[in-house]
């Protein structure tokens, strides 16, 4: 399955001061708010251009151009070239000679004859039985050197992958603890200065301050220590793909599910992987020697030879054919066979006892892979419940020092720190669980890099987007979207809760850039979730998604929830599904859908605001709500709104600006957001077809809407800025691809 989506925990700290009485010197509020499971904001300042987005399938072709590769390639093809040579050199050959001689030969009694002598002879030689044999070896060695440097080529491209694999999640990692110990530090002045009153006041001991003091400069040396961790990776990523890297962005490493079956991993491993078959290849090449040396038992060679003779100064050239056969053999012929075929058989049972020492290491390693791949699954679970107790021991701190003077400062601050730590450990632990699911595509994808990534899936149901609009996700993903894509989802039935294409479903909308769903639930699936079955299929159903990085909230639109009579029904609905794992809860509760012939407007706006409130009080996740954008940009209702809102500590709002024109969207969304900036906004689009194509985006295709949201995106830099939000999902699915 794929790991659990961990980007960003962003902290903030205010302090505020002021005169309370005659034994004070100081009272000062810290705000405190942890946002968790996000994509990272932009939090340049506007003069300075962000580094740019790098994403991990981008890297993965490179390393076919690291140097340790081109390495590989230039031995590889010496090798071709040393093939070729013997076999240009084997088989049927040319020869040419002479022969130039003074000679004197007895004639008769005291007689003697003076003469030079020039021999020319030329031929063709073809080697026999074991000669012919010797050349046969080597030409299959030379073979199979080829077939072993490609493999060992091939054995480094997915050695490299996954060391470029894991440094890409370690420069990640490095550059996500950078951004929660820097927002965290973002206070340090005002802290420091909070902590110097607190002490000249007789409030704190110096040997309190100075601990505070040692936290502070604790977390600047984790901070230098992820900035040494990400300039290392950076450098190995720059050598493993043979590129000058500059510092830049990486978002959430996004690979292939892992299998996770033993059995089928083994049969993976058994069939595919690249050091057995190289070590396969490597005994076949071995039988073929032996039955080559069991041949050669004389070694030998063929000629024919034409020559030409004459001798001077006054004799007539003579010439001849001959054909010329050859036999060489050692003296103890028997005895040297004998260990020609010992030695290579020996070879043989190496490569055999290689074989099976190879596949037992593989297969333990690759189970030990699998059983730390599960405590990296469990390790998140134990890092998300430990950070979510750290958040609520800050909201309990932050709740008690607007009533409680005294130390409360002091444990809120201690709390804080606890939940910076609780956050790093959250992104290490995520680390961890990509570093194992690196490792296991390691030893069962048998597959290229360029073969990898989003273009795998052929198989995509037929509402989901095809391939083809890969470059359109990959603008939705960049680092402007807080949360990626969030999606309305008012009817649910058709979702897979119970379905054995759960993961696929997930695969897919994961690949087209969702990271929230809000879902919403009829009267009849709520009552039907009293049933053991129906409740443990949404819980699955959540962990699922959870573990594709995508997070699902509890979707509530019953207006009447707004009215006093009807609230106690909202909390109570609420806090009797406390065990379903819900990430957030979401009020869609839209004043104008009740009667205001018996209600004011006014009135109403109060009542919705209270019924905020009980909710907050009622649960412990994070709460947001839908509204239209006059409320807020109205300024006498958005004042009282926005106040209500910040002290009820609202999570997030989203504004529903049905409007296709995106500098008005972006216009409208920039003032509200610079006027309320203590409040975190999402913006709504729709694509319903109910609307005007003026205020809905239905009339044109998907990939064509992203593209919109894009340019949107990257005109709501805000700090604050949370995510856009799609109205609705059956909608979305209903337009042209």
């Amino acid at each position: 399955m794929r790991p659990y989506c961990f980007s960003k925990i962003r902290f903030s700290i205010t302090f505020r001061f002021k005169s309370f009485c005659i034994f004070t010197l100081g009272l000062f509020t810290i705000l405190f708010h942890v946002i968790s499971f996000g994509s990272p904001g932009n939090n340049e300042p506007a003069n300075v251009s962000p580094p740019s987005v790098i994403y991990l399938h981008e890297l993965e072709p490179k390393i076919n151009t690291g140097p340790n590769i081109l390495l590989a390639v230039a031995e590889l093809e010496e090798s071709i070239g040393r093939l070729n040579q013997i076999e240009a050199e084997s088989g049927l050959q040319a020869f040419a000679g002479s022969e130039v001689g003074r000679f004197r030969e007895a004639t008769g009694n005291d007689y003697f004859r003076e003469y030079n002598q020039l021999n020319l002879k030329a031929g063709l030689r073809h080697p026999l039985l074991g000669s012919h044999y010797s050349e046969q070896k080597e030409i299959l060695r030379s073979e199979y050197e080829i077939k072993e440097k490609d493999k060992n080529r091939a054995i480094l491209i997915s050695e490299n992958l996954l060391l470029l694999r894991k440094q890409y999640i370690a420069y990640w990692a490095a550059q996500e603890k950078q951004l929660l110990t820097g927002e965290f530090l973002n206070d340090e002045e005002d802290l420091t200065q909070a902590l110097e009153y607190r002490k000249e006041a007789g409030l704190l001991l110096e040997s309190d301050r100075l601990e505070f003091m040692s936290a502070i400069s604790l977390v600047h040396r984790m901070a230098q220590e992820q900035i040494a961790i990400q300039r290392r990776a950076l450098g190995f990523l720059g050598h493993i793909t043979g590129q000058t890297l500059v510092p830049f962005k990486a978002v959430f490493p996004q690979m292939e599910t892992p299998c996770t079956d033993a059995k089928e991993m083994e049969d993976l491993i058994l069939s595919n992987h690249p050091r057995l078959q190289a070590i396969r290849e490597k005994i076949t090449q071995q039988e073929e020697l032996i039955r080559l040396t069991d041949r050669q038992n004389l070694d030998g060679h063929i000629e024919l030879v034409g020559r030409v003779s004459t001798e001077a100064p006054d004799s007539e050239s003579g010439y001849g054919v001959y054909l010329n056969v050859q036999f060489d053999f050692p003296w103890n012929a028997k005895k040297a066979i004998s260990a020609k075929r010992r030695i290579e058989r020996n070879v043989l049972d190496q490569l055999k006892q290689q074989t099976v020492i190879t596949e037992s290491s593989l297969l333990i390693e690759a189970h030990d892979a699998l059983q730390i791949y599960g405590t990296a699954n469990s390790n998140i679970e134990f890092a998300r419940r430990r950070l979510s107790a750290a958040q609520e021991r800050v909201r309990e701190n932050l709740l008690r020092l607007a009533y409680l003077p005294g130390d409360v400062i002091e444990k809120l601050q201690q709390s804080r720190i606890e939940a910076l730590r609780a956050a790093l450990d959250l992104v290490e632990a995520q680390s961890q669980l990509l570093v194992q699911q690196a490792v296991l595509l390691s030893y069962a994808d048998s597959t290229s890099p360029s073969d990898q990534g989003l273009e795998k899936d052929k198989t995509a149901p037929r509402y989901y987007p095809e391939t083809s609009w890969e470059e359109a996700v990959k603008a939705i993903n960049k680092p402007g979207i807080f949360h990626g894509l969030t999606f309305y989802v008012w009817d649910t039935q058709d979702l897979p809760f119970d379905s054995d294409t759960q993961g696929q479903w997930f695969e897919n909308i994961t690949r087209l850039g969702v990271r929230r769903l809000l879902l919403s639930f009829t009267t009849q699936q709520i009552n039907a979730m009293q049933n053991l079955h129906q409740r443990q299929s949404i819980v699955q159903f959540i962990d699922a998604a959870r573990d594709h990085g995508i997070r699902v909230e509890w979707l509530l639109g019953d207006p009447s929830w707004i009215l006093p009579e009807h609230r106690d029904s909202l909390t109570e609905l609420i806090r009797s599904f406390t065990d379903i794992p819900f990430q957030g809860i979401h009020l869609d509760l839209e004043p104008d859908q009740l009667t205001f012939a018996e209600h004011e407007s006014e009135w109403l706006l109060g009542r919705l605001c209270e019924t905020v409130t009980a909710v907050k009080s009622s649960t412990a996740l994070p709460v947001g709500l839908s509204m239209h954008y006059r409320y807020l940009q109205d300024t006498s209702t958005g004042s009282f709104l926005a106040s209500s809102f910040d002290k009820s500590a609202l999570d997030e709002i989203i504004l529903m600006i049905y409007i296709t024109d995106t500098r008005r969207v972006s216009q409208i969304a920039g003032s509200i957001i610079e006027q309320y900036p203590r409040l975190t906004f999402s913006i709504a689009q729709s694509v319903e077809p109910i609307l005007s194509t003026a205020e809905s985006y239905h009339d044109i295709a998907r990939k064509d809407f992203l593209l919109k949201l894009t340019t949107l995106s990257e005109q709501l830099q805000y700090k604050y800025f949370g995510s856009l939000v799609v109205q609705d999902w059956q909608s979305f699915l209903e337009m042209s691809p």
